[in-house]
């Protein structure tokens, strides 16, 4: 499946990586606000240091502890609303579950599918085309966006 490749080249059109985070950013430019304007998502100092620390020394795994963190709350929404989930619930089945009980909206399933697709991207890098500390943040950033949704107090 195209989305589960690393890059993909055919003639002179590549994907990869930072072409997947764009693709994401814009979807992310284009979520509604919050439901909890005046709640804010933030790391607390200590974490945001360690992203920073982890982030410079390996964007790649900056990337899947962000990751991390985004599924432990998508486990911890779903726990909030009642539904009963398994701790071995693939990712995709928990999101897809998330999506059937409208807890989350289409547009924010979409955004956290393409946040799985990079995390993919980074478990399995292309030593050609490493990712940037910068992607890294850039991609953290959309993950806080998502948690923020997730903090909206369940229905």
């Amino acid at each position: 499946m195209l989305l589960h490749l690393r890059t993909f080249k055919y003639k002179d059109v590549q994907i990869e990586f930072g072409e997947r985070l764009r693709k994401a950013e814009a979807e992310a430019s284009n979520l509604p606000p919050p439901p909890q304007l005046e709640a804010k998502y933030s790391l607390d100092a200590g974490r945001e240091q360690r992203f920073r620390s982890v982030a410079e020394v390996s964007p790649n795994y900056a990337v899947f502890e962000a990751w991390l963190e985004l599924e432990q709350a998508l486990r911890t929404a779903a726990k909030a609303r009642g539904l009963d989930i398994q701790r071995t619930l693939a990712p995709l089945r928990l999101m897809q579950t998330l999506r059937k009980n409208q807890v989350i909206d289409q547009p924010t399933f979409a955004l956290i599918d393409d946040l799985r697709v990079l995390r993919n991207l980074a478990v399995h890098p292309d030593e050609e085309r490493p990712i940037t500390l910068e992607q890294a943040e850039r991609y953290q950033e959309m993950a806080k966006q998502v948690l923020l949704r997730l903090q909206a107090p369940a229905q």
